[in-house]
């Protein structure tokens, strides 16, 4: 009975521990997806103002622009962070060169360029917004309960938000998840546990039955028989 107990009482623990893991995992995946979105934004940000350094370069003090190093795809958000910094200080050059230069307003290519920038800056709003909402939504559920007490054992930090100012643009561009690992060795220790209980109890269980064995097959005293009316009667010995 108390074996039976044992084992539905961890199936409820390990079904109530997989529906959390995977409603967490669901919920940082999408912060993990909005977040790579909008560095895929800041990519063709940083791509664009190389461009504008190049149409700048047929005026004066384009000595002071260089190019963007664009982070490829093998490069970590750390580096992301970086180059939205470094776009955000070579655009505000580019605009102090335009100060300086009203031809350059004037040049057709400039104000094309300037055009895809306005929409990009948009769509980075927007793709912010986004991210932000999502990391609102896994925050929410996590520093919910049950889920509060064991996300972080599981591998799930809080994410952070995206922030809009320059030198923390990318504030929360390094969530990382290490869920599986940990979600691995919880198991393990879990599997270990059931193992060692499960071998405690049946050292119990068979221990209780080799005594009720022993006490079934061991034989009764006999009982005084009564004594007869001749024995009874029967002068003692001399």
């Amino acid at each position: 009975m108390e074996l039976l107990f044992l084992i539905i009482l961890i199936g409820g623990i390990g079904f109530w521990a997989i529906k959390l893991y995977n409603r967490l995992r669901i919920l940082s995946e999408a912060v993990k997806r909005s977040q790579s979105n909008l560095v895929g934004e800041l990519k063709k940000r940083a791509t664009l103002a190389n461009q504008l350094i190049d149409v700048c370069r047929g005026y004066g003090d384009h000595e002071k622009l260089t190019h963007l190093t664009v982070a490829n795809q093998n490069q970590d958000n750390g580096d992301a962070q970086q180059m939205a910094a470094a776009t955000s200080r070579a655009l505000a050059g580019i605009s102090y060169v335009a100060e300086r230069f009203p031809e350059l307003k004037a040049n057709q290519t400039y104000n094309t360029l300037m055009g895809q920038l306005q929409t990009i800056e948009n769509d980075l709003q927007a793709k912010r917004e986004a991210l932000n909402a999502e990391v609102e939504r896994y925050n929410g559920y996590r520093a919910s309960m049950p889920a509060v007490l064991v996300a972080q054992q599981l591998g799930f930090p809080e994410a952070a938000y995206f922030s809009s100012d320059e030198e923390g643009l990318e504030a929360g561009a390094n969530f990382r998840t290490d869920d599986g690992e940990l979600l691995r060795a919880q198991f393990a220790r879990i599997g270990k546990g059931v193992g060692e209980a499960t071998k405690q109890i049946g050292n119990a269980a068979g221990s209780a039955m080799k005594q009720a064995q022993a006490s079934l097959s061991k034989p009764a005293d006999a009982e005084p028989q009564p004594e007869s009316e001749t024995e009874k009667n029967q002068p003692p010995p001399q």
